[in-house]
């Protein structure tokens, strides 16, 4: 789902995408996706992830007999608000906690009727600006209601519910956000998991697989990354392509190291950025091409 968009229909090829949503839309269940898919008669992995979104162009609809495959966000959104089956509650702040996931949820369309109940559009975005801004550090926390309490880690996951088709954020907040993640976690090869500084960051993705899963998340450089950063910042600056473009530029030379002709998973945080994971990978590929075309002249 990372890297569909960039690499189907950002390259024409609707009809493939067709098909891979709809094998997707097959396993769907409560609006989540599964992570593992099932393999003969096994019915693999229960489904934890949420669909994010995908906006499917409406002057493009997908050849087929169903011209649009039906939209897993819809058949979600009763589950999510009832608490769900997948370890899903809502939480006094008017967020949504999944296992160990926190995030702010909200819906494509605010009511009409102003209301600061959590359970309600308008609620749930008062409650994300209110309880997620970390206004020491000019960003927002990357959990609220955790088990330690609100971590102000500065990590990029905060870009999504910016660069998102229906933004959740403030849009005053947006320039501080884009900014601080720009100064700390960007580097030429896409950006850091964790900011330096923080005392559980790694600067290099190496050892054995404890060590290697303990950096995972912890500082290591993403490829795909830039793709929702490039997005977030045409929000704040509208038109500024060639900004973002150079940083996409940056990313170019790693066709040319590791696995030739594409690019890899992950790379240190540090320079000099040496390459580490799969030597190519389809998220990285996806949304580096996704970005290089949002932000071509004409």
């Amino acid at each position: 789902m990372i890297d569909l968009e960039g690499l189907t229909l950002g390259t024409g090829r609707d009809v493939e995408a067709g098909y891979v949503l709809r094998t997707f839309g097959d396993y769907v269940r409560d609006g989540l996706l599964p992570n593992v898919f099932p393999e003969g008669r096994n019915e693999g992995a229960l489904p934890h992830r949420r669909r994010d979104a995908l906006v499917l162009p409406r002057d493009r609809p997908l050849p087929g007999r169903d011209r649009r495959p039906r939209d897993p966000a819809r058949s979600g959104t009763g589950s999510s608000r009832r608490g769900g089956a997948r370890r899903s509650r809502s939480t006094r702040s008017g967020t949504t906690r999944s296992g160990t996931s926190k995030a702010g949820c909200a819906r494509s369309r605010a009511s009409r009727r102003p209301s600061r109940s959590p359970s309600t559009p308008n609620g749930a975005y008062a409650a994300f600006n209110e309880r997620f801004w970390y206004a020491a550090g000019g960003y927002r926390y990357d959990v609220v209601d955790g088990e330690d309490g609100d971590d102000p880690a500065l990590r990029p996951n905060q870009l999504f519910a910016i660069s998102l088709p229906h933004p959740v954020p403030d849009p005053g907040r947006w320039p501080a956000v884009v900014g601080t993640v720009r100064e700390r976690l960007l580097t030429p090869v896409g950006l850091r998991s964790l900011a330096p500084g923080h005392p559980d960051y790694k600067a290099r993705y190496d050892g054995d697989l404890p060590a290697r899963d303990a950096a995972y998340h912890q500082g290591t450089v993403w490829t795909w990354l830039p793709g929702p950063f490039v997005d977030a910042w045409l929000r704040v600056h509208p038109g500024d392509r060639r900004t973002a473009r150079g940083w996409l530029e940056a990313v170019v030379p790693q066709l040319a190291d590791a696995g030739v002709g594409s690019l890899g998973e992950i790379f240190d945080a540090e320079p000099p950025f040496t390459p580490r994971g799969c030597i190519a990978q389809g998220w990285s590929v996806g949304e580096v091409l996704r970005a290089w075309v949002k932000t071509a002249d004409g």
